[in-house]
């Protein structure tokens, strides 16, 4: 029986052989197809999900910048589109005070008085609604009333307030409320 030290020198004796039949010109040919079958059964797979990979990018690249496109280009455009989406259309107007209102009543409010005034802003599509409201109450409630409008209405800002009480030991106090609602103008 042959051991693995058997087929040793037998091996060696058959690469010389191959080594005198090919030369150093064979050898390298030889090393380089295996190395080209090795590249064909390792390398190129993942090449190949690379490939895929990359192209699937390429497209979802492609389809943002079409979709970017499709996007207003020049500044006007985009910011109609901003004033679109962030502020609510005129015709809100009367949904959006209700709301204002209704959380006076939840907060113990009671709205008696509410001076309007429109006025379109210039070099904008919007419109300023001022709001001037006498508010009767105590400091908490008045307070949480305004915190509370504030957050649930986005397109609502204070512009002054003015608070007085009738002494120190009082404590109701009689607020005048300047507010501004902005909504788009024409939509």
């Amino acid at each position: 029986m042959k051991t693995s030290f058997d087929i040793l020198p037998a091996l060696h004796q058959a690469l010389r052989r191959t080594h005198r039949l090919l030369g150093p010109a064979g050898l390298a040919g030889i090393a380089l197809l295996l190395l080209a079958l090795g590249i064909d059964r390792f390398a190129l797979p993942q090449l190949d999900s690379a490939q895929r990979r990359l192209a699937a990018e390429r497209n979802a690249l492609l389809r943002a910048a079409a979709a970017q496109d499709d996007a207003p280009t020049d500044e006007r455009s985009a910011l109609e589109a901003y004033y679109a989406s962030r502020f609510p259309p005129q015709r809100a107007l009367g949904e959006r005070l209700s709301v204002l209102y209704s959380l006076a009543a939840d907060h113990g409010l009671d709205v008696r008085r509410v001076d309007y005034r429109a006025a379109s802003e210039p070099g904008t599509r919007l419109r300023r609604i001022t709001l001037d409201l006498p508010l009767e109450g105590d400091f908490p409630r008045i307070h949480g009333w305004l915190g509370a409008a504030l957050q649930a209405l986005p397109e609502l800002t204070l512009e002054t307030v003015s608070v007085k009480r009738a002494s120190s030991e009082s404590a109701r106090i009689e607020a005048e409320l300047r507010l501004v609602l902005w909504v788009g103008e024409g939509r």
